[in-house]
């Protein structure tokens, strides 16, 4: 494409090795100790794929987001070249590039390789502040490696890091998770960003074994809920600005990648189980390793694309949209499908309104602060048929 300017879309990369696999993770990821001749297959796999990446080669990398797993469990090397075979495509200036991190795994040279490549956002998992609930996460850090890599990351010039805390987990108290979020907020120097995520039983999991044998006790539906507008108020009055569910961040410091899933932009996978919504289709990569590392890119280079249907689309738009601070835009909204957002879902957006949930004005549908508290129950009603 010549003559134009590219679209723009961002790129994730799964990387699949962590130090160990936490007691809540359904992320495909396996423990990288032993594996390295499958770590040198794998990424080897993932530069094919990158290379023979078409949608790339007429599109304008604007986000790169390498997650995992925890991708500073591998080779820090691989991740550069990782970085080397993307700028091959059309990286935009002051593109977004972001790598996940875990504490345990960041070394001086990490850093320096990452800082190197071209990485310019970290996103850090602590998780929580209490190293006994660390253990119960099945987390391989403590607090004071969380220190000491947080301030080796800012040391090598690093500012613009996320920090990722999670709530209502088992064994944790209203007051272990507001220590833990002002043990954050004071951190020098301050984060960028805070993802604040409630704890999620995935099937599968440890932690999901665990509760069907009443084996886990957790915070009831009352706390978890305190816990959440506990925290968004003092996060708030902290300098952080929810401008989406779980995500708080400082001026000018949101997470442009994540954003693109939320507005349903184009976004390409690459790796193993990732995920890709590009020219109004899906598709997605094998989850099984050895599947992934051995197949033929030039006999099957185009996994099977489906169109998302017009349905869907209006409800990704809407329990997407939602998640969002600033809503949806009406006009968008109607140009795209065809239907003013109020007709779409017939009487239940004014039923939603009229108790405070949802606010239609201004061109944009977004749920109110008392709607935000109750996110769930208010997509599921104006989704239902």
């Amino acid at each position: 494409m010549t003559g134009e300017m590219k679209p723009s879309v961002g790129v994730y990369v799964h990387i699949p090795f962590c130090l160990a696999k936490c007691a809540y993770c359904d992320f495909p990821s396996v423990p990288v100790a032993g594996r390295e001749a499958e770590v040198g297959a794998y990424f080897r796999a993932l530069l094919d794929e990158i290379e023979a990446g078409e949608e790339l080669r007429d599109s304008r990398i604007d986000t790169v987001f390498i997650g995992g797993g925890t991708p500073t469990a591998a080779p820090s090397f691989w991740l550069a070249r990782v970085l080397e075979g993307l700028r091959r495509f059309e990286i935009a200036p002051g593109a977004e590039i972001t790598v996940e991190a875990n504490p345990g795994t960041l070394t001086a040279e990490t850093l320096r390789t990452l800082k190197s490549a071209g990485v310019n956002r970290l996103s850090i998992g602590l998780q929580a502040w209490q190293d006994r609930l660390l253990k119960t996460l099945g987390r391989v850090h403590t607090k004071d490696e969380f220190l000491r890599q947080y301030s080796s990351a800012a040391e090598a010039g690093f500012s613009n890091i996320n920090v990722d805390l999670m709530f209502a987990l088992p064994g944790q108290s209203t007051y272990d998770w507001m220590e833990t979020l002002e043990s954050v907020v004071s951190l020098e120097p301050r984060p960028a960003h805070i993802s604040a995520y409630g704890l999620i039983l995935e099937p599968g999991t440890p932690f999901w074994e665990k509760n069907e044998k009443g084996l886990l006790v957790l915070p009831d539906e009352e706390t978890d809920r305190r816990m959440y507008e506990d925290g968004v108020g003092f996060l708030g009055r902290s300098g952080y600005n929810r401008y989406e569910i779980s995500n708080f961040a400082r001026d000018g410091s949101v997470c442009r990648h994540n954003m693109k899933y939320w507005r349903r932009e184009a976004t390409l996978g690459f790796g193993l189980g990732a995920h890709s919504f590009f020219g109004g289709a899906r598709w997605n990569n094998p989850y099984d390793m050895a599947e992934y590392i051995q197949r033929d890119l030039t006999a099957n280079r185009r996994p099977c694309r489906i169109p998302v249907p017009k349905s869907e689309a209006v409800e990704e738009t809407v329990f997407l949209g939602l998640r969002l601070a600033e809503g949806i835009g009406l006009p968008g909204f109607e140009r795209e499908f065809g239907v003013r957002f109020g007709d779409a879902f017939g009487g239940r957006v004014g039923e939603m309104a009229s108790l405070g949930l949802l606010s239609v004005e201004n061109g944009r549908a977004a749920l109110t602060d008392k709607g935000f508290g109750l996110s769930e129950k208010v997509i599921e009603r104006l989704l239902a048929s």
